[in-house]
């Protein structure tokens, strides 16, 4: 009687660890992500602009505070949607976040593509 109940226990927790991960949102999409793509759109925006007056990206975020952009829109944290981290590569860059959801999702821009991609694990 302990074991059947044990087994069924058992069983309804894996239902549900494996449901929860179907219903999970795919990476890159969701409220959260949207947080990301639109805190991330004034930074790209300057990130252009300092590219067509300097010839080249800046090193650094913190080179575009104050002409480009405010200090406050490079210190991306809402509590779910976390920081930039920005890499340069010369003639491109990329500039990427984390956000939690049902898991912990990467999204990256590339400038090269003007594409975002994301992936999340849990």
């Amino acid at each position: 009687m302990i074991l059947r109940a044990l087994v069924g226990l058992v069983a309804a927790a894996a239902a549900f660890a494996f449901g929860s991960c179907y219903l999970a949102e795919k990476p890159g999409t969701g409220s959260r992500a949207a947080t990301g793509y639109r805190a991330a759109a004034p930074v790209i925006a300057a990130l252009e602009a300092f590219r067509d007056q300097h010839r080249h990206y800046p090193g650094a975020l913190q080179e575009l505070v104050p002409r480009y952009l405010d200090a406050a829109a490079t210190n991306l944290d809402t509590g779910y949607v976390f920081g930039f981290t920005y890499e340069p590569h010369g003639r491109s860059y990329t500039l990427a976040f984390t956000y939690h959801a049902a898991a912990i999702n990467d999204c990256s821009y590339n400038s090269k593509t003007k594409k975002w991609d994301c992936s999340g694990y849990f």
